[in-house]
């Protein structure tokens, strides 16, 4: 994440999906919320990035995707942020909405990970199928 002193390149709605080696998407912020004239920056590496380079240290993984995000930036960097998510998206799925366990509490496994693709969708539907199946157990 960057935080910018003015107004990023990124154009209208807000946010790029990249097929770069190192950007899947950067989002800026601001267009968002509509907080600051200052942009603030999301940037997504790609999966194959994060694998390479999960373990260098922050400041050269911070480097490369700054490097690379450049054309977007379009103002100075005041403050980075760089989190790592080592399980982010899920590589194999369940197959099923949300499954539910045959065990004294019916405990419910439910999230992205449960279906292909492993976005915000994929846990809303996967929630809303677990809430299903606790409501035909009443």
């Amino acid at each position: 994440m960057l935080t910018l002193d003015g107004p990023s390149a990124v154009p209208e709605p807000g946010a790029v999906r990249l097929q770069g080696p190192e950007i899947a998407w950067i989002a800026d912020n601001t267009r968002k919320f509509q907080v600051s004239q200052n942009g603030t920056l999301t940037i997504q590496s790609t999966r194959a990035f994060a694998e390479t380079f999960f373990e260098a240290p922050v400041d050269e993984v911070a480097a490369q995707l700054v490097a690379a995000a450049g054309p977007w930036i379009g103002s100075n960097i005041t403050q980075w942020q760089l989190q790592r998510w080592r399980y982010s998206k899920a590589v194999r799925f369940a197959g099923v909405p949300c499954v539910r366990l045959d065990t004294p509490t019916n405990l419910l496994l439910a999230g992205d990970y449960m279906q292909s693709p492993s976005r915000m969708e994929g846990a809303l539907l996967s929630g809303v199928a677990a809430a299903r199946s606790i409501l035909s157990m009443q």
